[in-house]
C-alpha cells in the first residue's frame, strides 16, 4: 500500500471511529480499531523497509530506525484497549506522527541521493 493510500484510509476511518466512541458504541469500535492498528503497523514497517509479524511485533518495534517515540508502549496500550477512547486518541496521534516521519524520510533520502 502506498503512503497516500494508508493516509486516505485513516482519514476516512478516523471520523467513523470517533463517532462510535462519541456514541458509546465501544464494542463496535474494536474491530475497526484493530484493523486501523494493523494498517498503521504495516505503514510503519513499510517506511522502514521491513516486514513484521504479530509473533515478534513487540520485540522489533523499538529496533526500527524510523519510529514515533515510545512506540512499543503505545502500540501495546492500543492493542490492549481497543474499546477505549484514549486508545483511539493515541492511534490518531501515531498516524499524525507517522505521516511526518514519512515526509522526513523522503527529504533525507532525497538529500542523500543528491549528495552521494
Amino acid at each position: 500500500m502506498k503512503k497516500e493510500d494508508w493516509i486516505e484510509t485513516w482519514k476516512a476511518q478516523s471520523p467513523k471511529l470517533s463517532g462510535l466512541f462519541h456514541n458509546k458504541r465501544y464494542q463496535e469500535a474494536m474491530r475497526p480499531m484493530a484493523t486501523s492498528l494493523n494498517l498503521f503497523t504495516d505503514a510503519l514497517y513499510d517506511l522502514n523497509k521491513q516486514a513484521w509479524s504479530k509473533d515478534t511485533l513487540y520485540q522489533t518495534l523499538d529496533c526500527l530506525e524510523h519510529k514515533p517515540i515510545n512506540i512499543g508502549e503505545r502500540v501495546h496500550y492500543i492493542a490492549s484497549n481497543l474499546s477505549q477512547y484514549h486508545a483511539y486518541i493515541q492511534l490518531d496521534a501515531l498516524y499524525e506522527e507517522l505521516e511526518k516521519l514519512y515526509a522526513k524520510v523522503e527529504v533525507l533520502e532525497l538529500y542523500k541521493k543528491n549528495h552521494d
